[in-house]
């Protein structure tokens, strides 16, 4: 009995771990996630995407077969494939293999190729590269995919993350020599208007329409003069404004919700990241 009990519990394992997992956001509609933990059942006929994807195998080997290049790929491992590219990604022998994948609108990631001087005002720029096992890439995938699946990162967050991971893959993989732009007003009014809209859920395209910079510029340039993301200004402003709510005596879960976080205990956490002490230890 116990014996067929573990079988059972090994199968139910085996067919979740199987089972392809999505997201995807009415939010951010130019981008979908899916990965698989054991790839070994899974198996595709050759088939194409309208979307330019880009995956990175995070565990075990497969047989990766795009156009006419076949080869081996293995954990660390990214790879790209262009819209229309027909392409299969299988397992070999029974050896488990994992994956995460991000498929992603031609026309928002042709835009962005435009904002970075890539084939201005042209279609989309394909890429010649079918794998890459440059760890920025990799790395980079798989912190977009924890923060695109993360049920509490904001959507500012989400977005942020995506524009930056897309800019560092056509710098990669399609270099070209960014344009000389000097946007030192628009970046303070752009901290100015995060600063007095901080415990608002701002969109990236809510600062950018004030600055009047593309999303691209704007993070780049923001973090070159700030030090970090807009995203991530916009939280330390968050933290210093539950400080001030604090210091009045405000109860914490109050002060949570007012400052734009999801709960006591988002504030919590990120309270503590940033001032290294609790905010009841702070108000104390």
């Amino acid at each position: 009995m116990n014996e067929m009990s573990g079988t059972a519990a090994a199968a139910i394992h085996t067919k979740s771990a199987s089972a392809p997992k999505f997201w995807r956001s009415e939010a951010l509609p130019f981008i979908e996630a899916r990965s698989i933990d054991d790839g070994r059942a899974v198996c595709y006929a050759k088939h194409s995407h309208e979307t330019f994807s880009i995956g990175a195998v995070t565990g075990g080997h497969s047989e990766y077969l795009n156009r006419h290049v076949r080869e081996w790929i293995g954990a660390g491992a990214v790879v790209m494939m262009n819209p229309d590219d027909v392409h299969a990604c299988n397992p070999i022998a029974d050896e488990r293999w994992s994956y995460r994948m991000l498929h992603v609108d031609v026309a928002w990631l042709t835009g962005l190729q435009h904002e970075l001087a890539f084939s201005e005002n042209h279609a989309f720029r394909a890429f010649s590269q079918t794998m890459t096992t440059e760890p920025v890439l990799f790395d980079g995938l798989n912190c977009l995919y924890a923060i695109l699946v993360d049920g509490k990162a904001e959507t500012m967050r989400k977005e942020s993350a995506a524009v930056m991971f897309f800019s560092e893959v056509q710098q990669k993989l399609n270099p070209a020599p960014l344009p000389d732009y000097d946007a030192s007003r628009q970046l303070s009014r752009a901290a100015e208007f995060i600063a007095e809209n901080c415990t608002r859920s701002l969109k990236l395209e809510d600062v950018c329409k004030v600055v009047d910079l593309s999303a691209s510029h704007l993070i780049r340039g923001f973090k070159q003069r700030y030090g970090m993301t807009p995203h991530a200004y916009q939280i330390n402003r968050r933290i210093q404004y539950s400080r001030a709510q604090l210091r009045r005596g405000r109860l914490i879960a109050d002060v949570a919700l007012d400052a734009g976080f999801a709960d006591q205990a988002h504030l919590q956490r990120t309270f503590k990241r940033l001032v290294a002490a609790t905010p009841g230890q702070y108000r104390s």
